[in-house]
């Protein structure tokens, strides 16, 4: 994963390292959306998502919001969704099921036509919406572009 080698979420609280682990994958995903990498970087972004997810049910402010739910309600994506949206966090404007079907689909082999544009339509809204963004790209700890 992009993050590997410049983060130690172990050392972090946790919702700090979701929430560092979710700007790393964004800046990432993105880049390999330029590069051409579609599977790569859909996949990378829907990693960023998910962290997205966790940083914003684990943080300190938010936290007691969510203690009623189960461990795997918290750990599974589109149960994270639900709850999510549920609660009136996220509008809804992302299509998160046709997102979770397309990851599904990528990671089962099957051939489909990818639309990078459509398939992340609302995914920045989303993102803003749990705090991820906007950030600044530059208080990252720096990539290596040339790993994939």
């Amino acid at each position: 994963m992009p993050h590997f080698g410049l983060i130690d979420e172990y050392t972090m609280l946790p919702h700090e390292a979701a929430l560092l682990r979710a700007r790393l994958h964004i800046r990432s995903g993105m880049r390999r959306l330029r590069q051409g990498m579609l599977k790569e970087g859909l996949f990378t972004l829907y990693d960023s998502l998910y962290s997205g997810m966790r940083f914003y049910i684990l943080s300190p402010e938010n936290r007691d919001r969510f203690a009623g739910a189960d461990g795997t309600q918290r750990t599974e994506e589109m149960a994270l969704y639900k709850m999510l949206r549920h609660a009136g966090v996220v509008d809804g404007s992302f299509d998160f099921e046709s997102f979770f079907a397309l990851m599904e689909k990528l990671i089962d082999g099957v051939d489909v036509e990818i639309n990078s544009t459509e398939a992340l339509k609302g995914y920045d809204k989303l993102m803003t919406q749990l705090g991820v963004m906007p950030f600044d790209e530059s208080a990252l700890p720096p990539e290596d572009p040339t790993k994939p």
